[in-house]
């Protein structure tokens, strides 16, 4: 399976991440340091010569940074603890699962078990799964569908 995270850097959670952070670091300074590098941003928009008053944002990693990739790893780093039963790969906002089994009937219950697990977790984290490329990666190479 080919998972491919939804504008994953943009709906990190602050709160989520800051809480992940001090489950890793030996000291208490790192999550707080980085709760105040994302704490009070603001955005506004442009539209027609006419700007918005700036609205908060508490989600997303500021793009652009060397943190922003760090970050977003250590965001998702307990994804491979719900994939235990499976082997894995994770690259940024892309996650590869692989799974084996020589019965199709136990083939498919691994999958839904898998799909339940990750379904969860991508809901308890906020998260979205990028349906449409999921599809398009999944069945379309070149100019061939394959299944």
């Amino acid at each position: 399976m080919f998972i491919d995270s939804q504008k994953a850097f943009d709906t990190v959670g602050h709160t989520i991440l800051v809480h992940k952070l001090s489950k890793f670091c030996i000291d208490g300074t790192t999550p707080s340091w980085i709760s105040n590098y994302l704490r009070a941003r603001t955005q506004k928009v442009q539209v027609d010569g006419q700007i918005s008053s700036p609205a908060k944002i508490d989600i997303g990693v500021p793009r652009g940074s060397i943190l922003d990739p760090l970050l977003f790893l250590l965001y998702i780093n307990n994804l491979g603890s719900i994939l235990s039963n499976s082997k894995h790969h994770m690259y940024a906002d892309d996650t590869v699962i692989f799974l084996e089994s020589d019965k199709p009937l136990n083939s498919q219950k691994l999958m839904t078990d898998v799909l339940v697990k990750l379904n969860k977790w991508v809901i308890n984290n906020k998260l979205s799964i990028n349906l449409k490329k999921q599809i398009h990666d999944l069945w379309y190479s070149g100019n061939d569908y394959q299944v």
